[in-house]
């Protein structure tokens, strides 16, 4: 979805997202397979490690270090976000994953209350909130 080049993502999401849309389709239930992006997480020296996207975009990067001692990079181009690293929240993996898939298919659409509490009760603020959502960008 970030490059808009076929690529293979072998991760569970991908494949169960992929057997839906056949099974529709076989059903006899029109559907094209969207596409997905490159998401892993991984755990090390009790950290963890978490990436969204494609680590290789260009765009204005956005930093976010919280006073708790956990990090936030995402890199922005177009009111897309195209790359997410989240070192050391794993609470924030999943919301933050459905919001950069919410904002590839239409960019313009506001957070609704539950992703905003979602964010929220994640330890962002909400000043990174509404950069997300799309108003200022830029390193806070």
């Amino acid at each position: 979805m970030v490059t808009g080049q076929h690529m293979a993502v072998n991760l569970w999401a991908n494949a169960r997202l992929q057997g839906e849309t056949a099974a529709k389709n076989i059903a006899g239930i029109p559907q094209k397979y969207q596409g997905n992006f490159l998401h892993n997480i991984a755990h090390f020296l009790d950290m963890d490690f978490i990436g969204l996207g494609d680590n290789r975009a260009q765009g204005e990067n956005v930093t976010y270090v919280s006073p708790e001692g956990w990090r936030l990079d995402m890199t922005v181009k177009d009111g897309r976000i195209l790359c997410v690293n989240i070192l050391d929240n794993r609470g924030l993996s999943g919301p933050m994953k459905a919001i950069v898939l919410k904002k590839f298919a239409n960019s313009t659409d506001k957070l609704n209350v539950n992703e905003v509490v979602a964010l929220k009760n994640a330890g962002l603020p909400m000043e990174i909130i509404r950069m997300i959502e799309g108003g200022n960008h830029g390193n806070t």
